[in-house]
């Protein structure tokens, strides 16, 4: 879904045109295009938890509710893996690459991080 709308965006001569001098209206196509495809992603892990070995993270569910005297009720969970984009394991496989490369690297003076 995603490369079907990276080519819709795309400017070619032959068509299209239509769509990219839509002003307003192609920045919520847009908008509404990154909607889909992140809904459709995570409907993907949600459907087939059982094939990306969910499972395995049982244990750590355990301790959560065992751990949290608070929780009533836990409907269901889905841990996202780090291969979703702008999930926290993306985010802390990001972070530790970085802090592998500092160490690789020895002599950083200054390390900035940005976040968006």
């Amino acid at each position: 879904m995603a490369k079907f709308y990276d080519y819709r965006l795309q400017h070619r001569d032959t068509d299209g045109i239509a769509l990219l001098r839509g002003g307003r209206l192609r920045q919520q196509y847009i908008v509404d295009a990154y909607a889909v495809v992140k809904q459709t992603c995570l409907t993907y892990l949600r459907l087939n938890k059982k094939k990306l070995r969910a499972n395995l993270y049982q244990g750590l569910q355990d301790t959560i509710v065992a751990s949290d005297n608070s929780v009533v009720a836990i409907e269901q969970r889905i841990i996202l893996p780090s291969s979703f984009i702008g999930g926290p394991h993306h985010m802390v496989q990001n972070y530790q690459d970085a802090m592998a490369i500092c160490k690789w690297a020895h002599c950083l003076d200054v390390f900035v991080t940005f976040t968006c």
